[in-house]
């Protein structure tokens, strides 16, 4: 039996809002996606069908997602289906309380990050507001960096 564990996770939801682009102080882009995924399921007790939603934070690099940003496929409503790994890190709240937040860290954009639909943003459309809490700032990590061969189109 190995020692090693599986950190793997894949989900096939909705985004819950437009994606949002920041820049490690590398020029590293760094892509924050919410994504709300739905179960259903028969409860005996109330004899009826139930549904619950999760909600998940994705977390992409590279320029592919700044390219899929502008083009209007990372809005809300898109439904995409991702492959990624759990990742649990810390930060400092705005009021320098430090917290803890789980997110799935999508390694390959090109295999592990798949749009189903269509954009929901037209090419003529706005640009997204910043209508979210604001959210943890990036860490760049050495695990997390990745050559921008990796992104190329």
């Amino acid at each position: 039996m190995s020692q090693n564990g599986i950190n793997s996770v894949r989900l096939l939801g909705n985004l819950t809002h437009n994606a949002e682009l920041r820049y490690t102080q590398s020029g590293q882009v760094v892509a924050t996606i919410r994504l709300a995924t739905n179960e259903s399921f028969y409860n005996r007790t109330t004899q009826a069908r139930e549904s619950k939603t999760e909600y998940h934070t994705l977390v992409g690099w590279g320029k592919r997602y700044e390219a899929l940003f502008n083009k209007g496929c990372l809005d809300k409503g898109q439904q995409v289906a991702v492959h990624g790994r759990l990742q649990t890190r810390s930060f400092d709240g705005n009021d320098g309380v430090k917290r803890w937040t789980t997110e799935v860290v999508i390694k390959n954009m090109d295999e592990d990050f798949i749009l189903l639909g269509t954009p929901r943003r037209g090419q003529d459309a706005p640009p997204p507001t910043d209508e979210d809490s604001p959210l943890p700032p990036p860490v760049e990590s050495d695990k997390d960096k990745q050559s921008t061969d990796d992104f190329a189109e």
